[in-house]
């Protein structure tokens, strides 16, 4: 992505504007696995599988907090593999994200996209789940050169998912799409859908400043 976005912005002022997203994306995928984790549980907690839940809980925070995990990537994954497998509740949405945040941490980029594909097409998990895992195959793969057709394709049909802003992430898909467009001279398309980010109630001032920064570079 950081390739990206040194091609788009040619102004040093407002490149400025853009570093947290520049350097922070894979960053964002791994941290935000918390966020992410308190609202699958809060959606689980309308079902009645508490003392399920509670086990499965427990073994994930001590798969993520032990000494022994910590040291040992593998059997981190492996502990998380088994929530994934034997779980029947939410928690092994978020042991599947811990997952991939593991991979990425790894730098292991084409495991972590595959954990990513597993995810967007399990019909059982939840839509914050699942748009989350769209938006974190994205942002791996924005900074490719090497695509080929399949995952080119793949990156467009990820990127269409999010068609309305009451989709879960669908700010962060449109900044997304305008610094690829914006890349590919599609800069009226670009504009439309970042004007169209900066009039919706229901976006963050961190990302409505990231479509302000590109729109002032779209004017020069």
């Amino acid at each position: 992505m950081t390739d990206i976005l040194d091609e788009v912005l040619s102004d040093q002022n407002e490149e400025k504007r853009l570093i947290f997203f520049k350097k922070l994306v894979l960053i964002i995928i791994i941290i935000s696995i918390v966020a992410i984790t308190i609202m699958v549980i809060i959606n689980n907690n309308k079902d009645n599988r508490i003392k399920n839940n509670k086990k499965n809980g427990d073994i994930l925070v001590k798969t993520i907090g032990l000494d022994t995990t910590k040291a040992n990537n593998e059997l981190a994954f492996n502990t998380l593999e088994n929530l994934v497998t034997s779980s029947n509740t939410k928690i092994k949405e978020i042991a599947a994200l811990e997952q991939v945040a593991l991979k990425i941490s790894e730098k292991k980029y084409l495991e972590a996209k595959e954990l990513l594909n597993k995810i967007i097409e399990n019909k059982e998990y939840s839509e914050i789940s699942t748009s989350y895992a769209r938006i974190s195959w994205c942002c791996i793969v924005l900074d490719d050169q090497n695509l080929d057709i399949q995952d080119k394709e793949k990156l467009q049909k990820y990127l269409d998912y999010f068609d309305d802003e009451k989709k879960p992430f669908w700010a962060t898909a449109t900044i997304i799409k305008s610094i690829l467009d914006i890349k590919h001279n599609m800069k009226t398309q670009a504009e439309k859908n970042l004007k169209n980010l900066l009039a919706s109630n229901n976006v963050s001032d961190l990302l409505k400043d990231q479509a302000k920064a590109l729109l002032v570079n779209l004017s020069k």
